[in-house]
């Protein structure tokens, strides 16, 4: 029987604060001395396979530091400077790196889910695939995220080794990087799903078979970059410059053929098998598919598949959704007014200025177990209009609810947890209530 896996946290160290300030004052005079001061006793930071989790280390000088593997989720690095510093295999989940300097820094292999980088600078930083694995007598040979048996031939001895043999993509999911500056990055094989990029400098990038499926590229610029082999399925390309750009095999959502009467036949197909409890017909998978502007009130669609299917002012008026797979769609403009979403699935949707007036998003009932709440985790719901809206026990996490309109939608019991609410109209007192 294979032994069990070890305890992540037991390859990562914690270090006293008064050792940590040692260390960044004598990388501060190593830096001070690569830029040409006389100041000596400087020694460059080494912080690889530390625990660093929710650590304040803004607007400190790291750049060149070795922090690979580093565990620094929901660490504060806004300001910081890491440019030419070694983040490969880092764990920079929730992290705030809002205007770092990350130029030239090596984040291969890095997790970067979640995290703030707007404003950051990532020019030429390397944001390829990579995994750090790690050796020792008791627990053999572990990745951060895996173990895998010791190979022959390794020295027994506790090390860090770059195994591009067991490479992971970088994962960028959700993370927000809008006015970055990634000019010539290599974010080849990276996913960037659901990623913001609004305004960001991707010029002459290298994002070759990467996911940005979902992603915000409003006003990026994609001169000469290379994207051949991405997906970009519900991407947002508005005003994007792709001047001079490689989009050869790129994967974008696919329009149905005579697209109304094959449409009708799988909607036909998939009412019939909702009524038999699956006996007859077959369930609706419209997913990766463009349904932009298609007529879709009334229908039924409960429990199909629509991931990441664009429906962009599309008419959902009335519709039939609950259960539905709903996630990483695109469906910006479109109308759901009264539509029935109960237990949806709607994380990472875009739903920015769509009319979801009066839509039940309340949990829906199951005949075994608790009810199914509606997911809307990370969803956009920027400028949406959800007046009268019933989101009771809904999971909002990580939602954009900026300037949407929740008069009088009831909200009793939702998980709010990092929503954006500011400039939103919630003229009711059953938002977030306690639960019964």
């Amino acid at each position: 029987m294979a032994a069990p896996a070890p305890d992540a946290a037991a390859f990562f160290s914690k270090l006293p604060a008064p050792d940590l300030q040692r260390i960044i004052a004598r990388h501060l005079r190593f830096s001070q001395v690569m830029r040409g001061s006389r100041i000596v006793g400087g020694l460059r930071a080494s912080l690889k396979m530390r625990d660093l989790r929710g650590m304040d280390l803004s607007g400190v000088d790291l750049a060149g530091a070795d922090l690979s593997g580093a565990w620094l989720a929901g660490a504060n690095l806004s300001a910081t400077d890491l440019s030419d510093a070694s983040l490969f295999g880092a764990d920079l989940r929730g992290a705030n790196l809002q205007a770092a300097r990350l130029a030239r820094a090596d984040l291969r292999g890095a997790l970067l889910r979640g995290a703030c980088l707007d404003d950051a600078d990532l020019t030429a930083a390397d944001l390829r695939s990579g995994s750090l694995l790690v050796w020792s007598r008791e627990a053999g040979l572990a990745a951060t995220r895996g173990i895998s048996a010791a190979p022959d031939g390794f020295v027994d001895a506790p090390g860090i080794i770059r195994a591009d043999d067991f490479a992971t993509e970088t994962d960028l999911r959700h993370a927000q990087l809008r006015r970055a500056a990634l000019g010539h990055a290599n974010l080849s094989r990276a996913n960037l799903a659901g990623c913001d990029l609004s305004a960001a400098n991707l010029g002459g990038a290298v994002l070759e078979n990467c996911n940005l499926d979902g992603a915000i590229l409003h006003a990026t610029n994609l001169a000469t970059a290379r994207l051949s082999g991405a997906s970009l399925i519900a991407a947002t390309l508005d005003d994007a410059c792709t001047d001079g750009a490689d989009l050869t095999r790129i994967r974008t959502a696919r329009r149905l053929d005579a697209l109304t009467k094959r449409l009708k036949a799988i909607l036909a197909e998939h009412e019939q098998w909702v009524e038999t409890g699956g006996a007859r017909g077959s369930r609706a998978v419209l997913s990766d598919l463009d349904l932009s502007e298609c007529d879709l009130s009334g229908a039924n669609l409960s429990a199909a598949d629509l991931k990441r299917c664009v429906l962009r002012g599309g008419n959902l008026r009335g519709a039939r959704l609950l259960g539905a797979e709903l996630s990483g769609i695109d469906a910006r403009q479109a109308d759901f007014k009264g539509a029935d979403m109960r237990g949806a699935r709607l994380r990472g949707a875009n739903l920015r200025n769509a009319d979801l007036i009066v839509t039940r998003l309340a949990p829906m009932p199951m005949k075994r177990g608790a009810p199914r709440a509606s997911d809307l985790t990370r969803a956009r719901l920027t400028r949406a209009r959800l007046a009268g809206s019933d989101l009771r026990g809904s999971i909002l996490v990580g939602g954009d609810l900026a300037f949407t309109d929740l008069s009088g939608a009831d909200l009793s019991d939702a998980n709010l947890a990092g929503t954006r609410m500011e400039g939103s109209v919630h003229n009711t007192p059953r938002i977030g209530a306690p639960k019964r």
